[in-house]
């Protein structure tokens, strides 16, 4: 298996051999139309020139069913068209660098006669169904393969959604045993990455329970029960992301709780030292009048005695707050 040629849009492709291998296909093979009577494979480039042209031309699809495949921004969703499904689904984006829930887009047509897989960005879960292809232990058929590569996206997107469980569950941890007022590191991303991952699980778990409903003629027994089963993960997935929404919410609340209380008690606390130097305040003004008849201008010890006098008013002040209960009373009911 190849990376896209510059010239076509075929990544690559094969004839199903019905037990689980097949022929490689080349692009010259089908330039000028799909593979022979039996089953194919075909996995293309969605953003190559050639690409959308081929489509239109060989799998005969009207102008809006041709906007579903090519569509930059699609929600996963199932259409019936004359000569097969249309059926776009996501995945987790596991590309080096890349922001895993930044969901890659993976766009189908597949009828009795073969699927064509149309992509922007590489998918693991496709690439590792075209090593087992290569290897001779793939799908055997269409449907078969529509059901693995199903459930091979909800297998991938699984460790992604548990990092993100983790995440939550050391945040709402520390929250439980330090009296941190600081959003862990790590929390921010999780919160956003659950909000990605939700906008694009809930509509595909749609599209896979339209495609059951469908019943195409493609799919076998087991067909379906694999693919009822990675609908059932996607359902348990969008259940345990709306939890964990839930528990970041809680987790927010609580440190904003903390920060308001401990903004509280700081100005609680310069209240109270204010309102003891209020008095302070005013007689060192009084006495700071630039007027004659001041007492005490005459005498040494006029000063200290001031002092000691400022002295008794705070003390008293304190005193005061402290025998009916504002000194301290925050930090013993917080």
């Amino acid at each position: 298996m190849t990376d896209s040629q510059p010239d076509n849009p075929l990544i690559f492709g094969y004839v199903l051999d019905g037990k689980g291998g097949g022929r490689p296909i080349e692009w010259s093979e089908i330039m000028t139309g799909l593979p022979s009577d039996e089953p194919f494979w075909l996995h293309l480039e969605r953003t190559h020139p050639m690409a959308r042209s081929w489509v239109s031309q060989h799998l005969e699809l009207e102008e809006w069913s041709l906007d579903g495949l090519f569509d930059e921004e699609t929600r996963p969703r199932c259409t019936a068209v004359a000569n097969g499904v249309l059926l776009n689904l996501r995945g987790v984006n596991l590309n080096p660098g890349a922001d895993p829930t930044d969901m890659v887009a993976l766009r189908i047509w597949v009828s009795q006669r073969g699927i064509v897989t149309l992509r922007r960005y590489p998918i693991k879960s496709v690439a590792a169904m075209g090593d087992r292809m290569k290897a001779g232990h793939g799908a055997e058929n269409p449907g078969r393969l529509i059901a693995s590569i199903s459930e091979k996206l909800m297998d991938l997107m699984g460790p992604i959604i548990s990092k993100f469980d983790a995440v939550l569950d050391d945040a709402e941890l520390m929250l439980l045993q330090t009296d941190k007022t600081e959003p862990p590191s790590g929390l921010a991303e999780a919160r956003r990455g659950l909000t990605a991952l939700r906008r694009f699980l809930k509509p595909q778990a749609e599209a896979l329970l339209d495609l059951l409903e469908l019943d195409p003629d493609f799919l076998d027994d087991t067909d379906k029960a694999m693919i009822n089963n990675a609908r059932q993960d996607v359902l348990r997935f969008v259940e345990h992301l709306d939890e964990m929404r839930e528990q970041a919410i809680f987790v927010y609340d609580e440190i904003e709780k903390r920060q308001d209380d401990r903004m509280n008690r700081s100005i609680y606390r310069l209240t109270i030292i204010t309102a003891i130097f209020l008095p302070l305040g005013f007689i060192t003004g009084l006495l700071g009048i630039n007027v004659g008849g001041m007492p005490g201008t005459d005498s040494a010890s006029a000063f200290w005695i001031v002092c000691a006098i400022f002295g008794f008013i705070a003390v008293a002040t304190y005193g005061g707050f402290k025998l009916l209960g504002y000194w301290g009373s925050r930090s013993r009911h917080k």
